[in-house]
């Protein structure tokens, strides 16, 4: 139909017309014949790995708002003619191996919101006309390879909400005008190998909630640290600034101190330094009131960890060798307690004295009777939530009803009035313990099952995981497992058998071996009294188990 004059106004209709055009290898042709396509505002020509269009006139597409051109080979850069298209919205340059610029002129989309350069190899340098994107949202440049550096004029980007810069492996600085990107939310320099510094204008961007500098290893110090000011100085120019962060990610980093003035970062819900050389954290970090989750593990020079803040959800301190002492994980008052699962993780902490062991012990089981409480005193209709513990050890808590000191089965009989609703002695859930002996490194869960006789003669079974698959890491050596579960199950008789569960590393697969065992095992209830009457520092009322039948 293209060839025959006759069909000349249906074509002519045709390309004035169309709003969408998918176009793959075998359309090639028809890209010689197009004409202006004055409503064309989507064309993807993914995958086309084969297309070469170094040469086609986008003039022809005025209204174009979303071409997605990614693994599409052109000569160096994309043709002059980009800079028509006044009206794109989004532009995908993924995987363009062959791409090694950027014409000047695609500052003149200043509609663009997202601009996506990922796996662009080959591509050197940006142009200075891209600080004219001013609508641009999003830019990626993840896994340019080649970029040394980013222009100056990318602090005219006055709309840029999220840049990744992540695996530009030749990247060694960036620009002073970075801190002008005002509305900027997520910056992520992870696994820039020559990034060796930050530059002081990144305590300007104010809107900044997640920042990653992940695998930077030649970064050596922490951000806010500013080696040309005093300790005081720096406290007083670092407060209140970043005071949007609320998640830092330094792992593998090089990084050599933790400073003071982190207490500064109030905002602060995550932050993770696995795998970092430092010494001691400060303690100041008490003052985050809202942080959640702290990494450290692999920290092998770290030998002290201060009062940690009451919020604190997630500490992962595995394989933290040089760890001699831990002020505790205890939790200062409980009005508005949260109902979420907890874990702490001091497995491969050979050096943990006994003093910090049986404070951390305890204050796991405050923080169990706190979660009590919390489910006791408020309805709760959300995912199981759970306490988990693990440290290096040998034996079960002395504090445990139940203990089994020479294998993995525990049996239990409660007496009757146990079973009666409304009463403070009512069951609500159990502690669990496993005390597991490892002669290699492993991938490690343990799987509690329980197998239930009401007074009517009921049987039921349940299974308790002291982790799911996504969370397992590696122990050696005799290890302690405490965790809690909360079920509103009534029984008079019950057993629980703890075993472990190997993960193998190349698949999802499970195995048993006879180099790891349950040695020890211990159940202890928890009642509606035990959340009633707090010990020396007030404790909780009430828990809720839950397990998977």
């Amino acid at each position: 139909m293209l060839y025959h004059p006759s069909s000349s106004n249906i074509l002519d209709f045709f390309f004035k017309n169309i709003y969408n055009i998918y176009v793959l290898l075998h359309c090639l042709l028809f890209l010689f014949y197009l004409q202006p396509l004055e409503n064309l505002k989507i064309m993807n020509l993914v995958c086309s790995s084969k297309l070469i269009l170094s040469d086609f006139n986008f003039s022809n597409l005025p209204n174009l708002e979303v071409p997605n051109l990614d693994r599409l080979i052109w000569n160096s850069t994309l043709p002059s003619s980009i800079g028509f298209l006044s009206q794109l919205v989004e532009l995908d340059l993924s995987y363009c191996t062959s791409l090694t610029c950027l014409p000047d002129n695609i500052g003149k989309l200043t509609c663009l919101v997202k601009l996506n350069l990922r796996d662009c190899s080959e591509l050197a340098s940006l142009p200075e006309s891209i600080g004219e994107l001013k609508s641009l949202v999003k830019l990626n440049l993840n896994s340019c390879k080649k970029l040394a550096s980013l222009p100056s004029s990318i602090g005219g980007l006055k709309s840029l909400v999220k840049l990744k810069v992540n695996c530009c492996s030749e990247l060694a600085s960036l620009p002073e005008s970075i801190g002008e990107l005002k509305c900027l939310e997520t910056l992520d320099l992870s696994d820039c190998s020559k990034l060796a510094s930050l530059p002081n204008s990144i305590y300007c961007l104010e809107s900044l909630e997640w920042l990653n500098l992940g695998l930077c290893y030649k970064l050596n110090r922490f951000p806010i640290l500013n080696p040309r000011r005093s300790e005081v100085e720096e406290i007083a120019s670092t407060t209140n600034k970043l005071g949007c962060l609320r998640i830092l990610i330094m792992s593998s980093s090089g990084v050599l101190e933790i400073p003071d003035s982190i207490g500064s970062w109030v905002s602060l819900t995550t932050l993770s330094l696995y795998c970092n050389d430092f010494e001691r954290i400060p303690a100041t970090i008490a003052q985050l009131p809202v942080l959640t989750e702290l990494g450290l593990a692999e920290c092998k020079m770290l030998q002290h960890l201060p009062l940690l803040p009451s919020s604190l959800q997630v500490l992962d301190a595995s394989n933290c060798i040089s760890l001699t002492s831990v002020e505790g994980i205890f939790m200062q008052g409980e009005k508005d307690y949260e109902a979420a699962s907890q874990q702490f993780n001091f497995s491969g902490c050979p050096k943990l004295d006994q003093n910090s062991l049986t404070k951390i012990i305890g204050d796991a089981r405050l923080r169990i009777q706190r979660m009590a409480t919390s489910l006791f005193n408020q309805p709760y209709f959300g995912e199981p939530v759970s306490v988990r513990l693990c440290i290096p050890g040998s034996e079960v808590p002395e504090w445990f009803t139940y203990k089994n000191t020479e294998g993995p089965t525990v049996k239990i009989n409660l007496p009757e009035h146990c079973h009666r609703a409304n009463t403070t002695d009512q069951l609500f859930g159990f502690t669990l313990c496993a005390v597991v002996s490892c002669q290699e490194h492993c991938f490690l869960d343990i799987k509690c099952e329980c197998h239930l006789i009401t007074k009517d003669g009921t049987q039921s079974d349940l299974s308790f995981h002291y982790i799911d698959i996504d969370g397992y890491v590696s122990r050696k050596k005799e290890h302690v497992f405490i965790w809690s579960i909360h079920s509103d199950l009534f029984f008079k008789e019950a057993s629980f058998h703890f075993k472990p569960v190997i993960f193998l590393k190349e698949s999802d697969d499970v195995a048993e071996s006879d180099d790891v065992a349950v040695v020890q095992s211990g159940v202890h209830p928890l009642f509606v009294e035990d959340c009633i009457e707090e010990p020396e520092q007030q404790q909780p009322k009430r828990l809720k188990l839950m397990g998977n039948a």
